[in-house]
């Protein structure tokens, strides 16, 4: 295998303190190397009851 790949993800959960069943989470991915790139973004509402 020659050249350079990487991956990198980062993401966030946020629960707000009004309300203890939502939840919000957000992320990021990403994906660079030679000859090709991607990336990925995801957001998502909970709600737990």
């Amino acid at each position: 295998m020659e050249g350079i790949r990487g991956f990198g993800e980062l993401g966030v959960t946020i629960n707000p303190a009004s309300n203890k069943g939502l939840i919000f989470d957000f992320g990021i991915k990403g994906l660079l190397g030679d000859g090709f790139r991607g990336a990925w973004a995801n957001a998502e509402m909970k709600y737990l009851f």
